[in-house]
């Protein structure tokens, strides 16, 4: 059994002892490129992601980061300042994993070393950070994103802007950042939808109706 099954079955224990016996899997990546500990990061096991680094000798920069680990990310940056232009294996950028994995420290100080606050993944999905944290449903991170001076009204695939992610899943206090900065909840989306559509759709009536008043 792979680590990145024992992941899916959140079976820490015996990851643990999997790793105690095959301490070089810790450097196993899973199907799509991804390393193992960025696996687990996604499957929201911060838990089981310390073990794997635990055993890992060293930690890349995509994952320093969604690990929220500061210290390591200043010293690898000052060792490498190139590494905020190298997409990770999935297509996203460093201010993509700081933003969607809600390491708002990391963010702020990768914002204060020149980022692209816009640049979009390379992936079909096509986020911009604001999407990423956002879609992560952190206000912090959406709050130093637009303070920063992000677009707010970029489109991600399909069309999709940050106002009508944050409608869809309800967030009125990410709405209310969003709008604050000029967000637009008259655009559209491919399929013709707006952010107030998409509210109602979710059955977040009075967030759509607030929308449909301006």
């Amino acid at each position: 059994m792979s680590i990145c099954d024992l992941i899916e079955k959140g079976d820490i224990r015996a990851l643990q002892t999997h790793l105690k016996n095959h301490p070089a899997k810790a450097n196993d990546n899973h199907s799509s490129g991804i390393s193992a500990l960025m696996f687990a990061l996604y499957y929201q096991r911060k838990d089981m992601a310390e073990v794997i680094a635990s055993y890992k000798l060293s930690c890349n920069f995509g994952e320093l980061i969604a690990m929220g680990r500061l210290e390591d990310v200043r010293a690898q940056l000052d060792a490498d300042i190139s590494l905020l232009k190298q997409p990770s294996p999935d297509g996203f950028y460093p201010l993509h994993y700081a933003a969607y994995f809600k390491t708002d420290e990391i963010l702020a100080y990768l914002i204060q070393k020149g980022c692209n606050l816009n640049i979009p993944a390379e992936n079909p999905s096509a986020v911009c950070p604001i999407h990423t944290a956002v879609a992560a449903g952190d206000a912090a991170c959406v709050t130093l994103l637009t303070e920063a001076g992000c677009l707010v009204n970029v489109k991600q695939a399909g069309g999709w802007t940050p106002l009508m992610a944050a409608a869809k899943s309800g967030r009125q206090d990410l709405i209310d950042i969003l709008l604050a900065v000029k967000a637009d909840p008259l655009l559209t989306s491919d399929d013709g939808q707006t952010a107030s559509d998409l509210a109602r759709e979710a059955t977040h009536t009075q967030i759509s109706l607030a929308l449909d008043q301006g």
